[in-house]
C-alpha cells in the first residue's frame, strides 16, 4: 500500500512548492539561509533534509564539499553516509538520518543547513544537540522553522498553496497537521535552552518586529 506522505513528497511536492509565485518565495527563503553564511572554494556544507535538491539548485553556493543528504531512498538517497565520504569534493547525495550524525565525527563542517526539516522530527532536541556537534569551531548553522500554526501563515496558505493542493487532490491541512508535528512556539524554547543564546540570532520574516504568530517563518543562525 502506497503512503500518502511519501506518494507527495515524491510527486507532489515540487509542483506545489516548487512552481509558480510559490515556487519563487521558496527561492527567495533558500537564498535568504545563504544570507548568513560567507561560502569559499575551502567551505565544506551538509545539508539536512535536502529532498529533491532544492537549495543547491536555487543558490549554488561555491563550496569544496556540498553533501545533500535525506533519509528518503525514493529520492536518491539510497548510498550511506561514511566518514570516508568527507574526503569527496563537489556535490554528493547521502542517506542520512538528521537526529542521528553519529556516523560523522564531530567538527567536520563548515556550514550546516536545513530548511523546514525540525519541524517533522520525532526527537528535535536530539538533532539540534548532532548539528551542531558536527559543526567546526566557528562555523554556521543556519536552519528554517515555520511559524506553524501561525494566523499569518495559515490565512496566506489558505489563498495560495491551499489552491494548489487542491488541484493535485491532497488536503494541505492533512499533511500539516501530519508533518509539522512540532509548533514554532515550542521549536523556539528548545532551540533557546538547547543551543542557548550565546553565538544565536533569530530573524523572522517578513516582519522582523512582529510577534511569531504575525510572522511566516524565522531563520535562526547559530556561530560555534
Amino acid at each position: 500500500m502506497t503512503d500518502p506522505i511519501e506518494e507527495f513528497y515524491d510527486e507532489g511536492y515540487e509542483l506545489v512548492m516548487g512552481t509558480g509565485l510559490v515556487g519563487l518565495y521558496w527561492r527567495f527563503i533558500h537564498r535568504q539561509l545563504n544570507k548568513y553564511v560567507e561560502f569559499s572554494s575551502d567551505t565544506s556544507i551538509l545539508e539536512i533534509g535536502a529532498g529533491h535538491g532544492q537549495h543547491f539548485n536555487q543558490t549554488n553556493p561555491i563550496s569544496r564539499s556540498y553533501f545533500e543528504t535525506d533519509i528518503r531512498k525514493s529520492m536518491g538517497y539510497d548510498i550511506e553516509f561514511e566518514v570516508s565520504d568527507l574526503n569527496l569534493l563537489g556535490r554528493n547525495k547521502r542517506l542520512l538520518n538528521g537526529e542521528d550524525l553519529s556516523v560523522i565525527p564531530t567538527e567536520s563542517f563548515d556550514v550546516v543547513l536545513s530548511t523546514c526539516v525540525i519541524a517533522h522530527l520525532d526527537n528535535p532536541a536530539s538533532a539540534l544537540v548532532e548539528w551542531r556537534r558536527v559543526l567546526k569551531v566557528g562555523g554556521k548553522l543556519v536552519f528554517y522553522v515555520p511559524c506553524e500554526p501561525g494566523l499569518f501563515l495559515r490565512f496566506t496558505r489558505y489563498f495560495s498553496t491551499r489552491i494548489k493542493f487542491n488541484r493535485i487532490g491532497v488536503c494541505q491541512k492533512d499533511i500539516n497537521d501530519l508533518e509539522h508535528r512540532n509548533h514554532f512556539s515550542y521549536l523556539r524554547l528548545l532551540i533557546l535552552k538547547t543551543l542557548g543564546r550565546e553565538g544565536l540570532k533569530e530573524i523572522r520574516y517578513p516582519f522582523r518586529g512582529f510577534p511569531w504568530d504575525l510572522n511566516h517563518f524565522s531563520i535562526f543562525v547559530v556561530t560555534k
